[in-house]
């Protein structure tokens, strides 16, 4: 809907089944490519999953995700395991590192689900918020490049008049 233009935050929900997965693309503004400007990759993956009391492993399903990208590298403040012991995963990634990209490239984010404590009673629903941004003050318009490469374009049919 709207962010500063140095930010953008993309929301995605999904459910999985054990054993399934799925990925979110998020195109990479051309503009950052071969820019040595800081820029963060915030990403947040929270669920609700049933429980069995009765075993040591509680939890019913376990998700995770896993970023795929070469723009936002070094996780900040956070151990890639220990992140994925609960039921919300939030890491936070930097970089200031050139990195060269062509236009329509795009960071891929899989999360995936298997089961912890036996099936899966019902495919386990989630929520995904990804933020990129960088800097305030540096002039580059990472909202608007995102936004336009993320907007549906409807197909036009012939149309016939009558």
């Amino acid at each position: 809907m709207v962010c500063t233009d140095q930010r953008v935050t993309v929301l995605g929900v999904g459910k999985l089944d054990d054993g399934e997965g799925q990925e979110f693309i998020l195109p990479l503004p051309p503009s950052l490519s071969a820019v040595t400007d800081k820029r963060r990759l915030t990403v947040t993956l929270a669920w609700l999953t049933p429980v069995k009391s009765i075993r040591q492993n509680y939890r019913i399903a376990h998700l995770w995700f896993s970023p795929k990208n070469s723009l936002a590298t070094d996780r900040i403040c956070a151990d890639h395991h220990a992140v994925q012991r609960g039921t919300v995963q939030h890491e936070v990634l930097e970089s200031s590192k050139a990195v060269d990209f062509q236009d329509g490239d795009a960071i891929t984010i899989k999360v995936t689900c298997r089961a912890d404590a036996g099936d899966l009673p019902e495919p386990i629903r989630y929520g995904l918020a990804v933020t990129l941004e960088v800097a305030e003050g540096i002039d580059i318009p990472i909202y608007q490049e995102v936004r336009d490469r993320l907007r549906v374009r409807v197909p036009i049919s012939g149309g016939h008049t009558t």
